[in-house]
């Protein structure tokens, strides 16, 4: 009985745990909570980015996916393992403009996250989530509707 219960609160207690991933920089939330926190970006909002400069689109795919499929026009490329280095305290504003030619975030600044299904993505948007970013939306439909929808190469 008592390795039942024994067991029973170690379930649980990974259930509420948050697994972060050290050394990949990368965060994961078995929480359906976190999930339920993050916004969806539709597809027309995605075509209406030239419009809205204010908002930037986030790529975190590899590289070398990038160069096989092509990108979303306006995004800039953050690979998912460097997510939460780039976007912490830990780097700066020069280190990131140097590192993804493009001005660094502020927590309010509007930022949509995308790949290639939606899956990394949500796991990217959840982590700017947790590091303070107020405004965040994940493009669930991300490379695989936008290259659909304009006749791109998957």
């Amino acid at each position: 009985m008592a390795k039942n219960r024994f067991f029973g609160m170690i379930v649980v207690f990974f259930a509420q745990v948050h697994f972060s991933f050290l050394g990949m920089g990368m965060s994961m939330s078995t929480s359906s909570e976190a999930t339920k926190k993050v916004p969806v970006a539709y597809y027309d909002e995605i075509k209406d980015l030239p419009k809205h400069r204010e908002k930037l689109l986030v790529d975190v795919r590899e590289p070398s996916e990038l160069q096989s499929t092509g990108r979303i026009p306006m995004s800039i490329n953050v690979p998912l393992g460097d997510v939460q280095k780039a976007f912490s305290d830990d780097t700066t504003e020069e280190q990131f403009a140097r590192l993804y030619n493009h001005t660094k975030p502020h927590l309010k600044d509007q930022i949509i996250v995308s790949c290639q299904s939606g899956r990394r993505s949500q796991i990217a948007a959840e982590t700017l989530t947790n590091l303070g970013y107020k405004q965040i939306k994940n493009y669930k439909g991300s490379w695989l509707e936008w290259a659909e929808k304009n006749g791109l190469p998957k």
